[in-house]
């Protein structure tokens, strides 16, 4: 007697996913028993992968609440660096990729006076705060604006800072060789 499990039909934003079932043979299941990858049929293996994809085509169709995220970001030969990150902005879903760039930019330029490093806010320059988040040295880097989309990658806001960034033990300081 082979054992059947059906994932119930979901229903997400409109969008009605049929019922899956997963036949899995009594042989595989007595408890709760970990079978190896290779014991199981073709067939078997397609229906597993076919439910995983309706269970996360679901889960990232539920999501309730679009947000961006806007962060500056340093480039070195092997690696990007976060050296701050602003607040989350809010936008109207999670295809609005203009609203969402639009809004980091606004907050850039409003926090940064226009990505200037040396511009005092609160009587600290940007460049200050920025090294305040590195646990590492800098030096003659710039900073470069980015924003994330409900998950999504980090996408170019098209701004850079207008001096270069130089950190050292947290401090920020003038860049004064190349």
């Amino acid at each position: 007697m082979n054992s059947i499990f059906v994932l119930k039909s979901l229903v997400t934003e409109n969008v009605t996913v049929p019922p899956v079932e997963l036949d899995l043979g009594t042989s595989y299941i007595k408890g709760v028993v970990a079978v190896p990858l290779q014991c199981l049929s073709p067939d078997i293996m397609k229906s597993i992968v076919l439910a995983l994809t309706v269970l996360g085509f679901a889960y990232v169709s539920a999501q309730t609440e679009p947000w961006c995220r806007c962060a500056m970001f340093v480039s070195t030969e092997h690696t990007e660096w976060m050296v701050y990150e602003l607040p989350e902005v809010v936008i109207t879903d999670c295809e609005s990729h203009n609203q969402c760039k639009n809004r980091c930019t606004k907050e850039f330029n409003e926090m940064t006076n226009n990505m200037d490093l040396w511009s005092t806010v609160n009587d600290q320059t940007v460049g200050s705060y920025l090294c305040q988040n590195v646990e590492h040295f800098i030096h003659n880097k710039y900073v470069h604006a980015y924003y994330e989309m409900c998950g999504g990658p980090w996408e170019y806001a098209g701004l850079d800072s207008q001096q270069m960034l130089c950190c050292y033990q947290g401090q920020h300081e003038h860049c004064i060789s190349k």
